[in-house]
């Protein structure tokens, strides 16, 4: 088990209190401007930008690029891709910074 997550039965996750605390859900409109301030380590949108134009789908990923922290990472849905140079692949559905290391 990892500090914060306890996995359950069913194959559900859960977070404790103290790690929920430091997680916010909210709905985003994607094509308004964003009301967050800072950077990301990690930003969950998967089975989302598949729904939009290409070229839509690239300022989505540009706006991403500009919230993830410079070590962070992006997950997206198995049937989307990432096709900006601001990424790299990272895994199947995870991406990376290009200018990065790891």
């Amino acid at each position: 088990m990892r500090t914060g997550i306890v996995s359950g039965s069913d194959g559900r996750i859960t977070l404790t209190p103290a790690v929920r605390e430091l997680v916010r859900f909210a709905e985003l409109n994607l094509m308004a401007p964003w009301p967050m301030k800072g950077q990301f380590d990690a930003i969950f949108c998967r089975n989302v930008a598949i729904y939009f134009d290409e070229p839509t789908q690239a300022r989505l990923w540009t706006n991403f690029g500009k919230k993830l922290m410079p070590t962070g990472r992006r997950y997206v849905g198995h049937s989307e891709r990432v096709s900006v140079p601001e990424f790299k692949p990272d895994g199947q559905t995870v991406y990376r910074l290009a200018g990065v290391r790891r």
